[in-house]
């Protein structure tokens, strides 16, 4: 197991700037949007941390999102679980299983 994380390490780097890059721009989308109504958003030291608690499923900023923009919160918060969901968590499972082999 060991070896296999050692092997991965490289891309798992890789993964992880992908994944800071999502963060960044989401972070500054939310803030765009979102940063003079929800107080998650209003700094770009507290949207990555309300990201990472929407990730989690704690989503206490939902209702003042949708209160300032209610068509753009779902399309927001669908593509952002999609992409760290979907994307992010299966390229950090191939890359270790391409470690594997």
């Amino acid at each position: 197991l060991t070896e296999t994380i050692a092997q991965a390490i490289p891309k798992l780097i890789g993964v992880g700037i992908i994944t800071g890059l999502v963060f960044i721009s989401f972070s500054l989308l939310g803030g765009a949007l979102w940063g003079s109504n929800v107080n998650g958003f209003r700094n770009m030291a507290r949207a990555p941390g309300t990201l990472a608690l929407m990730l989690l499923g704690g989503l206490d900023e939902y209702d003042d999102m949708v209160e300032a923009h209610p068509k753009l919160t779902t399309g927001y918060l669908l593509l952002f679980m999609g992409l760290c969901w979907l994307l992010i968590l299966n390229m950090i499972l191939a890359v270790i299983a391409d470690a594997f082999s």
